[in-house]
Parts: structure tokens; sequence; C-alpha cells
């Protein structure tokens, strides 16, 4: 598996955990929907994704990671999670609210940032 299918990967088992449509997939990666279907072409051919029709909307096709992909996520993230959550058990409330301000902080400076990179 390659970066860009990881990163693709990794959007759809975002904090929001929600199917998303290839073009905002490509939105939330950064590519261009010609990439973006490369890519999930790859992820289906692997097993690692299934493309569905939405329910609401016949139109409208999602992107849902499978089982084995779960699984691998699991495998490679599992360690990483387990170490990072037996590090942040030794703060406390306070501490961790100020952590994630920080982090909060730093990432939408960088996201303007590479915004205004793009722009020019």
């Amino acid at each position: 598996m390659n970066r860009t299918d990881l990163r693709c990967l990794e959007l759809l088992f975002g904090p929001e955990a929600t199917p998303l449509s290839p073009g905002e997939l490509a939105a939330a990666a950064g590519m261009t929907t010609g990439g973006v279907t490369t890519a999930i072409d790859r992820l289906e051919r692997s097993g690692y994704v299934t493309r569905e029709r939405d329910s609401a909307d016949r139109r409208r096709v999602t992107v849902r990671p499978t089982a084995l992909a779960e699984r691998a996520v699991i495998e490679m993230y599992g360690p990483v999670v387990s170490e990072g959550n037996a590090y942040l058990r030794r703060f406390d409330d306070a501490m961790l609210a100020g952590m994630i301000e920080v982090l909060e902080f730093a990432t939408r400076q960088h996201l303007d940032h590479a915004a205004r990179l793009a722009e020019s």
C-alpha cells in the first residue's frame, strides 16, 4: 500500500467516521478527482474499500472501509495507540486540555498557511 492509499484510508477512519463521496475524499486528501479515483480503484481491488450507493440519494456514491481495512489499521496503528494512551494517562485533565488547545492551533495555522500557499 502506498502513502496516497494509506492517506485515503486514514481519512475514511477519521474522527467523523462517516462515508465520504469520492469528491469529498479528494478534497480532504488534497487530490484531484482523477487521482482519488485511481486510489479508490487500487483500494477496492485490494479489498480495503467498497463503493456504495447512498440510500438517501441513489445518484451519490460513497466509499467505505471494509473489515479487512479495519484489521489492517488496527495491526498498523494498534501499538501506537496503546503506547500513546499509556503515556497520556500520566497527565491530568487541565494539562490534556492545554495540549489539545496547542494542537488545534497548530493544525489551524498549518492549514491556513497551506491555503495561502495554494492561492499564490
